[in-house]
């Protein structure tokens, strides 16, 4: 049942479309281009949950990796798609997906904060199905300890509608013991801000590797 208020996953979905729709591809995220330096050193079987505009997914390619982007947005989706890129690209649920493949390291920017706290549930089993043993999960995402968490219509204690925009802010200790319980140990944990500062904003960000047992 979602929680009162919540955006229904038309309103979700509505509200990505149109944003994806006027959004240009931009360079890649710091994120991307610290998973690249760190963990992407060799040709890699990569899947992006949450890919958006591909701004990560197409420069990945671009490196020579196998690439496959999955976006809730049609929007999305279509522009990835008309980027003429070789990675491919699908329009579906990334917490309920299911493919017929494995990959070497999942790949999460900005999608964690934007699902609720069953989706996230549902989310690390789809990660987990798809991921080989020992391959990594590697996510960005913000926290509690944002600046904008707390400011909005209240939701939760987590989850918040900031003019449009709903997040469901992550509570660090509480989802790394979630990831446990989910067969991933943490490999690589930073929180700070300074990480994924976009315009005015700099969002208290938590970065994460989590190798699949």
């Amino acid at each position: 049942m979602e929680p009162p208020h919540t955006p229904t996953h038309r309103q979700f979905t509505t509200y990505w479309d149109k944003f994806y729709a006027q959004a240009p591809h931009m360079q890649p995220s710091s994120f991307a281009a610290l998973a690249a330096e760190r963990w992407l050193k060799e040709p890699t079987k990569l899947l992006e949950i949450g890919c958006g505009n591909g701004r990560d997914s197409l420069w990945f390619c671009s490196l020579g990796h196998d690439i496959t982007g999955v976006d809730l947005s049609a929007k999305a989706v279509e522009a990835c798609r008309a980027a003429g890129s070789r990675a491919e690209f699908l329009n579906a649920d990334f917490s309920e997906l299911t493919l017929e493949r494995k990959f070497d390291i999942v790949y999460s920017r900005f999608t964690l904060h934007s699902i609720d706290d069953e989706a996230e549930s549902r989310t690390l089993e789809s990660v987990s199905r798809h991921l080989s043993s020992g391959g990594l999960f590697l996510l960005e995402a913000r926290t509690i300890h944002d600046e904008l968490c707390g400011q909005g219509e209240r939701i939760s204690d987590h989850e918040w509608i900031h003019g449009e925009h709903y997040r469901r802010f992550l509570d660090p200790v509480a989802f790394l013991l979630k990831a446990r319980d989910a067969g991933f140990q943490p490999e690589y944990i930073l929180m700070s801000s300074g990480l994924a500062v976009w315009k005015e904003l700099d969002p208290v960000v938590i970065r994460l590797a989590l190798r699949k047992l």
